[in-house]
């Protein structure tokens, strides 16, 4: 009990609810373009047999794949914050 009290007054806390709170929306845009308007297009423009779950996957395993060797050649040259921006 004391650490929740702890945690709920803590400004580190509500800086990061607030941050939370406020990305929700842009969140829920990108939401809405997965699963309603981009099938759609996809469908209007390459017709009904392109592979949605292949394209939707494109992303993540560039993530996966790409992030460890860039932090890599990158570390020590590039400061890690200066990359995010």
């Amino acid at each position: 009990c004391s650490s929740v009290i702890g945690v709920s007054t803590s400004g580190r806390f509500w800086r990061f609810l607030l941050y939370t709170v406020v990305s929700l929306p842009g969140h829920l845009v990108l939401r809405n373009l997965d699963g309603g308007i981009f099938p759609k297009f996809m469908l209007r423009s390459f017709g009904p047999k392109v592979p949605k779950g292949s394209i939707y996957a494109i992303n993540p395993m560039l993530d996966i794949l790409c992030i460890p060797f860039v932090s890599k050649l990158t570390s020590g040259r590039v400061s890690h914050f200066s990359m995010i921006q």
